[in-house]
């Protein structure tokens, strides 16, 4: 796909920050796609991952119903990768990306949810959840990537380096 270009012939900038693009176009599609591979062809791994040791013992046997919730992670894993690269990528209208942000920042919320349910919340025991000095490798990469992506999709939404609201708007 060309670069849209002005009258004059010069490459008309992208309106929407390069740290955006590089989190939505390339991490976080190729983080969705390989956890989505994790939950479905490396099960206990990825459980040992999102989980705390004393949410789920490595090694303990699965029930079809954790088989059939992994897959439905998966595929909604895939589709958060795909939406952004089919929806996202091609697009240069501000309007399209607020959408998709606003609608991915709601899905952020139940992801921290199921993460703090996973750490342990419902039996009170989500102390690193709530603490990064507490986390485990496991969680920089699960925790980590979750919080940065919805702060930094909430700093998207406030026009956090894109020249204020007015700047953002005029650029539409």
């Amino acid at each position: 796909m060309s670069s849209p270009t002005s009258t004059s012939g010069a490459a008309i900038p992208h309106p929407v920050p390069l740290v955006y693009r590089l989190f939505h176009l390339y991490l976080e599609p190729f983080s969705a796609i390989v956890g989505a591979a994790q939950s479905l062809f490396t099960t206990p791994t990825y459980l040992s991952i999102i989980t705390q040791p004393n949410v789920y013992v490595s090694g303990a046997p699965l029930t079809s119903l954790n088989h059939l919730l992994l897959a439905q992670v998966a595929s909604l894993y895939v589709l958060l990768g795909v939406f952004e690269l089919t929806v996202l990528r091609p697009s240069r209208d501000l309007k399209i990306w607020r959408g998709a942000i606003v609608a991915i920042s709601c899905s952020d919320v139940g992801h921290l949810y199921a993460a703090w349910v996973g750490q342990g919340g419902l039996e009170g025991t989500s102390g690193a959840f709530w603490d990064p000095r507490l986390w485990r490798g496991e969680e920089w990469i699960n925790l980590g990537l979750t919080w940065f992506g919805f702060f930094l999709r909430l700093a998207f939404l406030a026009g956090v380096g894109m020249g204020g609201v007015k700047g953002a708007r005029k650029r539409e």
